[in-house]
């Protein structure tokens, strides 16, 4: 789960001018990016000539590689970014708040998209041919890359559209409020995936084989992408799945409100975590070394991988831990119900991120 970090653009740079106090050696370094304040920076994508497209909270920005400084990208209001997808031709669609745009990388200027209007955007995917299928809060629509509009996809899907998956072969899966669909690149349309009924879909991963796990309010299912069929997934009931993390070795932890449970993929079975009873996950964080962190409503866990058991984490993680987000060196931050938290990859404990208040973290 992404943690918006409250900070400017920063930049990696070649040795110049980072001296080691102790050394004396020249060292690389990251320093803030001059230019337009961005705020909170989710989304980057490369621009030919080699600038890059910035999607920010507060817009769409662009850093110009030739005098290393971040500009407003010009045009349409493009406030919440949501996610980018590159089009042929070197033009970007740009998914925001406010809907669907267009990023004209030869002028540098964002226009929205022409045809439907979608809502907020949630999920961009390209499809075979250069059209992008839209997954928005009014439902399913595909962007016509020829005529540069977006028409409703045909077919079955209703209500808000969550996630957007690719399937092996070019179907795609469509998950939302009204359930899982597979939508038919061939044909154009959208019908409701076979089998069980899984409710609102949160959650689409890929697993080896190409069977799908389906996560949302009713729990873990599998895709069977032969069959087109989705059936409950075996083992112990999950109830609301969260979020998904792979494991080495194929197997996978799956949080839910029921807690935290071990997906077994070859007898497709889910089993409880053993250790310490997490509540209700909200949040999974892979670790270097196999270990992932666990955000749950009862504090911050570790799932340590070779004992398959779950540990509560020392320090400060305690109350409800909501996001995550790794840092440099194997760190991480952690978003909590009172604050802003440092996850210490190497002793292990948690401590409070040091600077300003910042209250409640989702």
């Amino acid at each position: 789960m992404r943690i918006w970090c409250f900070v400017p653009l920063v930049l990696a740079l070649s040795p110049i001018g980072c001296a080691d106090p102790v050394a004396g050696a020249n060292l690389a370094c990251v320093v803030p990016v001059p230019g337009a304040e961005t705020g909170r920076v989710g989304y980057l994508q490369g621009l030919a000539g080699g600038d890059m497209l910035l999607g920010a909270k507060q817009g769409l920005f662009r850093y110009d590689a030739a005098s290393h400084q971040v500009v407003t990208a010009g045009g349409a209001d493009t406030v919440g970014v949501t996610s980018f997808r590159a089009l042929t031709g070197g033009d970007v669609l740009v998914g925001a708040e406010q809907g669907l745009f267009r990023y004209d990388a030869t002028i540098h200027q964002a226009m929205p998209a022409g045809g439907a209007e979608t809502g907020m955007v949630m999920s961009l995917v390209t499809l075979a041919g250069g059209d992008v299928l839209v997954g928005a809060k009014r439902g399913l629509f595909r962007y016509d890359a020829a005529s540069r509009q977006a028409v409703p996809a045909g077919g079955a899907v209703t209500g808000r559209v969550n996630i957007i998956k690719s399937l092996v072969g070019g179907d795609v899966l469509v998950g939302g409020e009204n359930g899982l669909f597979s939508y038919d690149a061939a044909s154009r349309q959208a019908v409701p995936a076979g089998g069980a009924v899984t409710g609102l879909v949160n959650i689409i991963k890929s697993l080896v084989g190409g069977d799908v796990l389906v996560g949302g309010e009713n729990g873990l299912f599998i895709y069977d992408a032969a069959s087109r069929q989705a059936v409950p997934a075996g083992g112990a009931e999950t109830d609301q799945v969260e979020e998904i993390q792979s494991l080495e070795g194929g197997e996978l932890l799956v949080g839910s409100k029921k807690g935290l449970f071990r997906y077994d993929a070859a007898g497709r079975q889910t089993v409880p975590a053993g250790g310490a009873g997490t509540g209700w996950v909200w949040s999974l964080l892979a670790l270097a070394g196999g270990d992932v962190l666990v955000g749950s409503m009862n504090g911050l866990f570790r799932y340590d991988a070779a004992s398959h058991k779950v540990v509560m984490v020392g320090g400060a993680g305690k109350g409800w831990v909501w996001s995550f987000e790794v840092l440099a060196g194997g760190d991480a931050l952690v978003g909590t119900g009172y604050g802003l938290l440092r996850y210490d990859a190497a002793t292990r404990p948690a401590v409070p991120a040091a600077g300003s208040e910042v209250g409640k973290v989702w």
